[in-house]
């Protein structure tokens, strides 16, 4: 009863609401809350908390919102002050409070705060109000929230095993998630079993009164993986060689833990093993930062919001499910080349599913004709987010992204100790004849007539990893042949030819008893009991995004096939078989500057395509050569070649400025409001520069 009193003494502090502590319930017209006393009824609301946020009279309180679309909502007390706080965005703006932006959600997290304001704010605002002023609203509707702070204590969860006990006392699936015996589970499925079994009983633990309840709701506070490894399984362990160790540890750390010395030596190494692979990685990525940024920082936007180019080239995107739906958001796209042109939404998995199993002719950076003609990517190649962008220098903004987010992951040990193992795969007749235990490969019990059976290894295939031939596992191939009964011979082999180590039992085989014409044959009947092979188990290590990324923008090979449509579905595949998430939009900003008009003759390489011409011929060329025939001379003299670069006649054709010119200029203000126009020189002394003028850009 003290806090009631409490509540009751300070009825004075609550303003229009001391009728809500009165009576338990009231309405509230959202037309009478504006951006001039919103603060006040935040304050009424926060004192009725400080006098009893704990009290059940409190916890009982309803109030009806009455929107000014006369829709309608009873809301707990704290529900109606989430939306007081929220609100802050839309009456900062004056917009009416509707029913729009009712905001309500079972689980509050930091991703629902994201789309309140990109649906509530950026998507109705981004073109009237600068980026300045978005973010200021934005940080003051953030501010409120801060409030919450004064309660924390009250909001504050012990973490205890009791919880836990009790739960798996009461729910036989949380307590069959927590005692899965993994020894006999594939050791390439370990990890996956492991997710589903730990994303179970997560499950299991949100529709309970456990203490990390509203953790886990939340998406705060707590690790999946770690919460993997601390109550389901340990699982496989990454060997810090790009591979896992061959066997899995089969408890948690709240179940028996690591109960012998393997065991320990494994988990135990893993955080020497992400020192040196980050070590390793260093290098390599800040190579790839640099020169990837290099390539793009002179990439612009046109300054006019209403123009749109003339590009007469498309790029057609397979929308294969949501997340490739997701990365298009904000975008311009048709279903025709000549016809009506459609936006994205900013929230796609919401608003366009439909789209979902479509080809889209989408409106690209890649093929921009205002880009060509030296006045920026228009804002339908570019996007909605251009009016976010468009004070930002966007070909440094899409290099940062992608390779920023690539170190982040390959110089992170909680991802570089990340096990996901490669699934070994076969030809389909392997699997006839042949069985893997963890990474073994044994023949099959059961197979009839196992002296007409052979293994046929090429005497010549056979290698040694290293010249101590003392080594287990030391002498390998990269395949080998079963001949079946009938005489036919089938070849064996990973995907791509990795190293099949043969067993000590095989070794012995491969004598001059089993040479025929160059070949060893061995039957079935000889080795049906012995191990044979064993394999690598391959972990997908972030590092292999990277290398991925690379190679498909500085390999010769990897684009000499490659359409412009096929070289950016390719890059979104390999990003997001890294984890990375990235908007398409700088994957295609990357892109646009490593293609060319079709190459004939050496200059050529300097010249974009015409994308107002349809169909036009291009050519697409690698990271390297983009730097070495870069327009501008002082990026060129920047990447390396200094001393050949210098000399070469190509350089001199160079007209291009680049922003870092500006650091050469007396006067770099005035560069910064005039644009390049495209156009030959007359003599090696004259540069042309003038504003911006559409008149320039051809018919």
């Amino acid at each position: 009863m003290e806090g009631v009193n409490l509540l009751a003494q300070n009825i004075n502090n609550y303003g229009i609401y001391g009728e809500l502590v009165r009576a338990g319930f009231m309405t509230i017209y959202t037309k009478d809350i504006h951006n001039d006393n919103l603060m006040t009824h935040f304050q009424w609301l926060f004192n009725i908390f400080r006098d009893g946020i704990e009290r059940e009279q409190v916890h009982a309180m309803k109030v009806n919102v009455v929107f000014e679309d006369n829709e309608s909502v009873i809301l707990s007390i704290f529900e109606y002050f989430m939306n007081i706080m929220f609100w802050k965005a839309p009456l900062s703006t004056n917009d009416r409070l509707t029913s729009r932006f009712f905001y309500w959600s079972e689980n509050f997290t930091a991703d629902d705060i994201k789309e309140y304001i990109d649906d509530n704010l950026l998507d109705i605002h981004r073109e009237n109000y600068s980026n300045l002023d978005l973010n200021v609203i934005i940080d003051d509707t953030l501010e409120l929230f801060k409030a919450n702070d004064e309660f924390a204590l009250y909001y504050f969860n012990t973490i205890n095993n009791e919880d836990t006990l009790k739960l798996m006392n009461e729910d036989s699936i949380f307590y069959e998630c927590t005692h899965t015996d993994f020894s006999n589970v594939p050791l390439q499925d370990v990890k996956n079993i492991g997710d589903q079994k730990t994303n179970i009983a997560i499950q299991r633990i949100k529709e309970s009164n456990h203490s990390l309840a509203d953790a886990f709701r939340a998406k705060e506070g707590i690790n999946r993986k770690q919460y993997r490894e601390y109550l389901i399984n340990i699982g496989t362990v990454v060997d810090g060689e790009g591979g896992i160790y061959p066997t899995v540890i089969n408890s948690s750390f709240a179940n028996n833990g690591v109960r012998n010395i393997r065991d320990y030596y494994m988990e135990s190494s893993k955080g020497r093993q992400a020192l040196i692979i980050s070590h390793k990685n260093v290098g390599t990525s800040g190579a790839f930062a640099r020169i990837l940024s290099l390539n793009n920082r002179d990439t612009f936007l046109n300054p006019n919001p209403e123009y749109s180019c003339r590009t007469k080239n498309l790029i057609p995107i397979y929308i294969k499910n949501e997340a490739i739906l997701d990365i298009y958001k904000g975008r311009y796209y048709r279903f025709s080349e000549r016809g009506i042109e459609y936006r994205i939404s900013s929230n796609p998995i919401r608003d366009n599913k439909d789209l979902i199993g479509k080809t889209l002719l989408m409106r690209s950076p890649m093929t921009c004709e205002s880009a060509v003609w030296g006045h920026g990517i228009c804002r339908k190649c570019y996007g909605d987010l251009y009016f976010t962008n468009r004070e930002i220098n966007i070909g440094q903004m899409a290099s940062e992204l992608l390779s920023s987010l690539l170190t982040q992951r390959m110089l992170s040990a909680k991802h570089l100790l990340e096990s996901r193992v490669i699934t070994p795969e076969f030809q389909d007749i392997f699997y006839n004849y042949f069985g893997l235990n963890f990474n073994i490969i044994k023949i099959k019990e059961g197979i009839p007539q196992p002296d007409k059976y052979h293994i046929v290894i090429d005497c010549e295939s056979i290698f040694s990893e290293d010249d101590n031939d003392n080594l287990s596992w030391n002498d390998y191939c990269t395949r080998f042949s079963i001949q079946l009964p009938d005489g036919t011979q089938h070849k064996i082999s990973l995907q791509n030819e990795e190293n099949l180590y043969l067993s000590k039992e095989l070794l012995l085989k491969l004598d001059d008893k089993h040479l025929i014409d160059d070949n060893y044959y061995i039957s079935f009947d000889e080795m049906k009991t012995d191990n044979l092979f064993l394999i690598n188990m391959d972990n997908d290590e972030l590092s292999k995004t990277l290398k991925g990324v690379t190679a498909l923008l500085n390999k010769e090979e990897s684009i000499k096939n490659l359409t412009k449509d096929q070289f950016i579905t390719r890059l979104i595949e390999v990003v997001m078989d890294g984890g990375i998430n990235i908007d398409a939009i700088h994957l295609e900003i990357i892109l646009s500057n490593q293609i060319r008009k079709e190459i004939i003759e050496k200059e050529d390489v300097l010249e974009k395509p015409d994308w107002g011409i349809p169909n036009t011929k291009y050519s697409l060329i690698t990271l390297n050569k983009a730097l070495n025939a870069n327009p501008s001379v002082t990026t060129t003299l920047q990447y390396q070649k200094f001393k050949t670069n210098i000399i070469d006649p190509l350089m001199y054709k160079k007209t291009a400025p680049s922003t870092m010119d500006l650091v050469f200029m007396e006067k770099p203000q005035e560069f910064t409001k005039m644009r390049p126009v495209r156009k030959k020189i007359k003599s090696d002394k004259e540069t042309i520069y003038r504003p911006i003028s559409f008149a320039d850009t051809p018919d």
